[in-house]
């Protein structure tokens, strides 16, 4: 069978373990039927060093990377000085681009932590493109695309397309006004790296390589397609999906970002993303159990309380009400 990698980037200890070892269990989970085998990988920066032990026992492998291009190699300093602190988590964004690498496997799904597969993906695989990916129109602003959506991209490995990201970064051809190489694509969060960089190249230098996703069925994050307060699409077309009203059992993937982390014990109190923001974290919770009833948990670390869904893994809702996953793979 050929070989599906399913990557994670770590750049900081702490308590997104969690959601990695449920992602890589529900990864694992969606192809026990597949016409493919899956891997998963993490990718790591130096300063992780208590995550690699409890991935390694949970099945990823772990590889160590430095940035693709380090910031003192940009030729813009200006662009350096923005990007290296912008978005969610600034170059280390750039990390995502090592998928381009493993070469090894017919393709690369590099996924955010605070995700989940919910159901099998192999219709994906055996599109020709050399990236897939789900727009983020919530970020587009005046961007003649949409931002692709960093926490979703299916990869076809090549080692030439990463060089030349490479190059692209080296040159640092990127203003905030206009954005990469004055086609005003990533002039918007997040757009100095991935969301921005993965729009410009696929629309500007490899046209036809790339395909927009879904963004209701993968990497779904149940956000409103609208205007604020009107009923006018972000994407400026008559009509747009609205994936608040999607039913769960059309959602392949899901990204924790406007439902927040399960780890989060959110109570959702937004009438318009309730619905299914609910549902997915009950989910999540749901394979959270059958992964600690597989590595053989003494459950009885759980506490009742209001929020049923949580199965005893939320004292409460809201802050510091979360109990981790006992690790009973890790040798005591």
């Amino acid at each position: 069978k050929k070989k599906i990698a399913y990557a994670i980037t770590v750049t900081k200890d702490g308590s997104f373990v969690d959601g990695a070892l449920v992602l890589g269990y529900s990864i694992i989970k969606s192809h026990k039927i597949s016409k493919y085998d899956a891997e998963l990988i993490a990718f790591v920066v130096s300063n992780v060093q208590t995550s690699r032990p409890i991935l390694q026992a949970y099945g990823w492998k772990v590889i160590e990377k430095k940035l693709p291009v380090e910031l003192d190699e940009i030729e813009n300093k200006k662009y350096a000085d923005r990007m290296k602190d912008s978005g969610c988590c600034g170059a280390d964004e750039f990390l995502k681009l090592w998928a381009f690498t493993l070469t090894e496997y017919h393709r690369v799904v590099h996924l955010d932590m605070d995700s989940v597969v919910l159901q099998n993906m192999d219709e994906l695989y055996d599109i020709d493109k050399e990236m897939l990916y789900t727009g983020d129109y919530g970020m587009k602003g005046d961007s003649p695309v949409p931002p692709a959506q960093g926490g979703f991209l299916v990869v076809r490995p090549s080692l030439t397309t990463f060089s030349k990201f490479q190059e692209i970064i080296r040159k640092g051809d990127h203003s905030s006004s206009s954005g990469w190489g004055n086609t005003h694509i990533g002039n918007f969060w997040g757009g100095t790296t991935i969301q921005g960089i993965i729009p410009y190249y696929y629309y500007s230098i490899d046209q036809n390589n790339s395909y927009e996703l879904n963004r209701c069925v993968y990497n779904c994050m149940v956000d409103n397609p609208y205007h604020k307060n009107t009923f006018n699409c972000l994407n400026n077309q008559p009509k747009c999906e609205d994936c608040r009203l999607q039913r769960i059992e059309n959602v392949k993937s899901a990204h924790f970002t406007i439902c927040q982390k399960p780890w989060t014990c959110t109570e959702h109190t937004n009438i318009k993303n309730k619905d299914l923001c609910e549902k997915l974290h009950k989910k999540w919770f749901e394979l959270r159990n059958e992964l600690e009833i597989e590595t053989k948990v003494d459950i009885s670390y759980r506490q009742t309380s209001r929020y049923k869904d949580s199965l005893g893994m939320c004292r409460r809702y809201g802050d510091h009400a979360y109990l981790p996953i006992p690790l009973t793979l890790i040798d005591k």
